[in-house]
C-alpha cells in the first residue's frame, strides 16, 4: 500500500500451477517474464485513455481477452468466419493463434479456473462482456446482436443476473450450466461396464467373460439396448499384436448379445486363444450409450457417452500373470485432455488403447487405396508423431472411420517435447526400451519395420539424419543405442533432454 498498512485487496483468479498442468513453466517474451503475477501487470484492461490493444492488428492484449482467445484459436467464431486471430510481437514476429485447439476443449472452464487460486470462482461470480465476449465473440453487445433475446448490454451490471454460477438444469444460461461437458451431465444416466471373470483362459480355448452394465446410479443396462458393447482379446503382454492369427494381432468382438445370468451377461469368444499361446493375455471391454435429454422439446438433443474401459489379465500357460507395463499415466493425459476419449466415446483409457494400437497395425483397414501407402499406428510411435506435429519434418495423416483423414502437421504441443515425464511413468522413456517387437512403419524412413528403440526415438526426431544414425547402430544381433543412450551413459536420455 503506498500510504502504508495493510494490503487488503489482492488479485489471484488464475495461478501457474493451473498454467503449468499443460505448460512445462509458464514463460515468454525469451523467457523474462515468468508467472501471471508478473503477466497481468502489462496485460491489463483498457483504462482512461490506454486502449492497451496490439496496433498492428487492433486486438486488445487486455489478459482476460487474450488467453480466452488464444485458447479459443480455431473455434472462434470470428475464426471459423474467415479472420484470423493474431498479434505481432517482438521483431514484428506474427504469432498466429487461429489453428490452436486446447486439447480439454474450450467450455471447460475449470480446466484454469481451478481450485489452485484464492479467488477461482471469480468467472462464476463477476461476469463480464470482455471476458465472455472473448470466446464469444459473435456477439454484438451494443446492439444485441447474437445475445439471448437480442438484448443489447451498456455495461457488466446485469451479466451476473443472467448468468448465475448454477441454475436449476445443465445447459441452461447459468456459467456452470451452459460450459457443461455433456458426456459429464447429470441428465444423464451414462453407463458403467465391469468384468466380473473370465473362464476357458488356456492356450486352444475360447474366452467366456461374465460382465454387468449399470447406470451411473447403480440401475442395471440390457446390452441390446446400448449402443455397443464390445469386448477385445490381445496378448501376450510383453507386447500386444504377436499371439492372435488375426489381422493385427487382436479381436474385438461385439457382445450385445451376451447371454443373462444371474449376476449379469455372459460372453464366449468366437476366437479362440491360439493353442501354441504362452505368457499373459488381457480382454478389454468398451460400452458405448446414446440418451435423449429434453425429449419433445425445442432443446432436445441426443447425448453419447462411453464406460469407463476395463482390462483384465490371465495367464494361457499356468505361468505368473504379468499385466502389461504401463509406460504413460492416464492422469497426465488428462492434465490437458478433459478427458481421454476418442473413437465416439469407446475408448477412455491408455490400457485399453495399445491393444489394438500395437506395433504390428496400420490404417491400412481405413485408408482409401487412392491414398497410398497406410501409415502406422502402433501407440507409442503414432503418439510421439502426434504431439511433435507442426515442429517435425514429415507429414502425419492418419486414416480413421469412415475413412476420414485427421492430420497432425498443426498440432503444436503446449508444454516442452524434450519434457519425457509430461507423459511417461519415470524412467520409461531410457533405452533399452521394454518393447521387443519390431514396428510395422510402411511410410517411415527406415522401412517397412523399424526397431522398437529407433521407432520410439523416430517418433519425434523424424529427420533423415536421426533415422540413418539409427539405421548404422543396428545389427542383425539389435540396437546398440544403450551404449551412447543407456540411463548411465553419456548421451543417457536425461542428459540429452535436460533442460
Amino acid at each position: 500500500m503506498p500510504g502504508g498498512g495493510p494490503v487488503v485487496d489482492t488479485r489471484d483468479v488464475i495461478n501457474d500451477q493451473s498454467c503449468n498442468k499443460c505448460h512445462d513453466e509458464i514463460n515468454f517474451h525469451g523467457g523474462s517474464r515468468r508467472g501471471l503475477p508478473t503477466c497481468i501487470l502489462c496485460h491489463t484492461p483498457a483504462y482512461e485513455d490506454v486502449t492497451n490493444v496490439n496496433p498492428e492488428t487492433g486486438n486488445t492484449i487486455d489478459m482476460r481477452v487474450m488467453v480466452h482467445k488464444i485458447h479459443m484459436g480455431a473455434q472462434l467464431p470470428s475464426v471459423k468466419g474467415g479472420k484470423p486471430y493474431f498479434i505481432v510481437g517482438f521483431g514484428n514476429s506474427v504469432n498466429d493463434y487461429s489453428k490452436v485447439n486446447i486439447p480439454s476443449e474450450p467450455n471447460n472452464c475449470a480446466k484454469c479456473h481451478d481450485t489452485n487460486a484464492t479467488q477461482a470462482a471469480a468467472h462464476l461470480t463477476r461476469p463480464s462482456r470482455a471476458a465472455c465476449g472473448a470466446c464469444h465473440d459473435d456477439v454484438n453487445f451494443a446492439t444485441g446482436e447474437g445475445h439471448a433475446n437480442g438484448l443489447p448490454q451498456a455495461n457488466d451490471n446485469n451479466c451476473a443476473v443472467c448468468h448465475i454460477p448454477q441454475g436449476e438444469t445443465d445447459f441452461d444460461a447459468s456459467i456452470r450450466g451452459a460450459h457443461v461437458d455433456p458426456q459429464e451431465s447429470s441428465l444423464i444416466g451414462g453407463v458403467v461396464g465391469d468384468i466380473l471373470s473370465v473362464e476357458n483362459t488356456r492356450a486352444g480355448e475360447r474366452p467366456v467373460v461374465t460382465f454387468t452394465l449399470k447406470d451411473r446410479m447403480g440401475n442395471l443396462l440390457e446390452p441390446a439396448r446400448l449402443n455397443r458393447v464390445a469386448l477385445i482379446m490381445a496378448g501376450p503382454t510383453t507386447d500386444y499384436g504377436d499371439g492372435l492369427p488375426t489381422k493385427g494381432g487382436y479381436v474385438s468382438e461385439s457382445a450385445i448379445n451376451a447371454t443373462v445370468t444371474s449376476s449379469g451377461y455372459r460372453y464366449t469368444f468366437n476366437q479362440a486363444i491360439p493353442a501354441d499361446a504362452k505368457g499373459t493375455f488381457s480382454i478389454g471391454m468398451e460400452a458405448r450409450r446414446q440418451e435423449t435429454i429434453f425429449g419433445g422439446t425445442l432443446r432436445e438433443r441426443a447425448i453419447q457417452s462411453g464406460s469407463p474401459n476395463k482390462v483384465v489379465h490371465f495367464s494361457v500357460d499356468g505361468s505368473a500373470v504379468v499385466p502389461r507395463r504401463k509406460v504413460v499415466d492416464l492422469q497426465k493425459c488428462n492434465d490437458c485432455h478433459r478427458q481421454l476419449s476418442l473413437h465416439g466415446e469407446n475408448r477412455n483409457s491408455t490400457e485399453i488403447c495399445v491393444m489394438c494400437h500395437n506395433p504390428r497395425e496400420t490404417d491400412v483397414a481405413r485408408r482409401p487405396a487412392d491414398k497410398g501407402t497406410p501409415e502406422a499406428v502402433d501407440f507409442g510411435l503414432m503418439i510421439h508423431r502426434i504431439h511433435g506435429g507442426a515442429r517435425q519434418s514429415r507429414d502425419f495423416t492418419i486414416y480413421g472411420f469412415g475413412n476420414t483423414p485427421h492430420n497432425f502437421n498443426a498440432v503444436r504441443f503446449p508444454a516442452d517435447l524434450d519434457n519425457c515425464l509430461n507423459c511417461h511413468v519415470p524412467g520409461t522413456y531410457n533405452v533399452p526400451v521394454a518393447a521387443r517387437l519390431d514396428k510395422n512403419d510402411p511410410r517411415g524412413l527406415i522401412t517397412p519395420t523399424v526397431k522398437p528403440a529407433a521407432a520410439a526415438c523416430g517418433g519425434c526426431h523424424t529427420s533423415r539424419d536421426a533415422a540413418a544414425h539409427a539405421l548404422v547402430n543396428t545389427s542383425p544381433l539389435g540396437e546398440s543405442c544403450a551404449v551412447c543412450h543407456g540411463p548411465n551413459a553419456s548421451l543417457s536420455v536425461d542428459r540429452v533432454h535436460a533442460r
